[in-house]
């Protein structure tokens, strides 16, 4: 698992059962850089599923972000 993989997995974690937003994840896990769109969060919660395996524990919510059930 890379570092930002871990770090968004640990913001992921303290906001269980919250809804982390994407621009939220870019601030905290980036460090809100430019560079970074949206959608690299998206595909870092794509490789989290799929080193977390099934059952899928991170759920999107269409929209907003993500939470970790």
């Amino acid at each position: 698992m890379s570092a930002r993989e871990a770090d968004l997995l640990e913001l992921l974690l303290l906001n269980r059962r919250r809804i982390v937003t994407r621009e939220l994840a870019l601030e905290r896990v980036w460090g809100g850089q430019a560079a970074a769109s949206l959608n690299v969060v998206d595909q870092y919660v794509s490789y989290l599923r799929s080193k977390l395996g099934d059952p899928p524990l991170i759920e999107t919510v269409r929209g907003t972000g993500f939470l970790l059930r």
